[in-house]
């Protein structure tokens, strides 16, 4: 069991999450060109107070202290002016009930009518979820998975890469990005909603790990989404039953 959430906030009107985590390499400054890619989302309105209040259990749960005082009240705000996107913060964890995201990809996925779009380091889902991407793609959904060519865990790309013939035999199209490591957890379904965080589809991220996720309901996000995932397929070589 591990805390696998990503959140910064910011004077409680701004917040950061997605994939992306604090370390040297994930930056070109220190690692060069071997720096490993990721997406990272920068939040404002009212779901900054959301995830603050993640972050705040999570560090009373660590070290046994309350963020209290006047430093470290966040109420919620108005959306920001223009067209705000409906956004939700998914907590999940072990410590939970239901097996919240999980729950939540088996009822995208289920309703997918035009097109599931998938990007994500380590793509090892359950039958319960390959069962609902396979029954989507027999109703003429349009399914792409996009994982790393060359990924930085071998055992977890064989895991994968024994799995893959269990979609490909029904009508989904799996992708091998290449260029450094992409770390990035994406997804978008028919163009309109989006599903970004700390989340793998493992069973690590859907059953053991605390992960913290954004549901964006928004055609232009979800547009670039699906944009960030064509470009990466645009630079990727399909992986055949033959290949396996």
């Amino acid at each position: 069991l591990r805390t696998h959430r990503k959140v910064l906030v910011i004077d409680a009107t701004v917040a950061f999450t997605g994939g992306m985590n604090i370390r040297k390499g994930f930056s070109a400054e220190f690692a060069g060109s071997d720096s490993s890619r990721d997406t990272h989302f920068e939040v404002t309105g009212p779901v900054v107070a959301d995830l603050f209040s993640v972050a705040a259990e999570d560090w009373r749960f660590a070290s046994n202290e309350a963020l209290k005082g006047d430093a470290w009240q966040v109420e919620r705000t108005a959306p920001p002016p223009g067209q705000p996107m409906l956004v939700r913060a998914v907590a999940t964890g072990p410590d939970a009930a239901n097996e919240t995201n999980h729950k939540l990809l088996m009822g995208a996925f289920s309703v997918a009518r035009k097109s599931i779009r998938i990007m994500s380091p380590y793509f090892l889902p359950d039958r319960e979820l390959i069962s609902a991407l396979t029954t989507a793609g027999a109703r003429g959904v349009e399914i792409d998975i996009v994982v790393p060519a060359v990924n930085n865990l071998f055992l977890v790309d064989r895991a994968m890469t024994a799995q893959f013939d269990q979609v490909l035999k029904h009508y989904c199209r799996v992708w091998r990005h290449e260029g450094p490591f992409d770390h990035s957890k994406l997804m978008a379904i028919d163009g309109a909603w989006a599903y970004v965080g700390s989340s793998n589809l493992d069973a690590r991220s859907l059953r053991l790990n605390f992960e913290i996720d954004m549901e964006v309901l928004d055609a232009n996000f979800a547009r670039a989404i699906e944009a960030r995932i064509d470009a990466a397929i645009a630079s990727a070589k399909p992986v055949t039953l033959e290949m396996l």
